[in-house]
């Protein structure tokens, strides 16, 4: 039964796929795993500051991706994201300037 009755030929107006088939969750499903590998690498005062700051906004990316694809109004959460995916760019890019790690690259 469904609540609304425009809801099906909502979906049939805006198909609505598989979040785990679109590129851009798959590249930051895989980004994410990347940031949970090497934030074992870390040093140890930026493991558990910066490194779960970095995992916490690669998790939000993910949901904001999985949200702005299960809804019809897709277009309020595509900038949250594509700020999100900036500010994780930037930490990882702060993290590789700092020598983060504790080997070398």
């Amino acid at each position: 039964m469904t609540l609304w009755r425009g809801a099906s030929r909502a979906r049939k107006k805006f198909p609505v796929g598989l979040h785990q088939e679109l590129p851009v969750y798959k590249a930051s499903y895989d980004l994410l795993l990347a940031i949970f590998g090497l934030t074992g690498q870390f040093k140890r005062e930026y493991k558990y500051t910066v490194g779960e700051k970095l995992k916490q906004e690669a998790l939000d990316l993910l949901t904001l991706i999985y949200r702005a694809n299960s809804r019809m109004t897709t277009v309020r959460y595509i900038p949250a994201a594509k700020k999100l995916g900036q500010l994780v760019t930037l930490y990882i890019a702060w993290l590789f300037l700092i020598a983060v790690f504790r080997h070398r690259m």
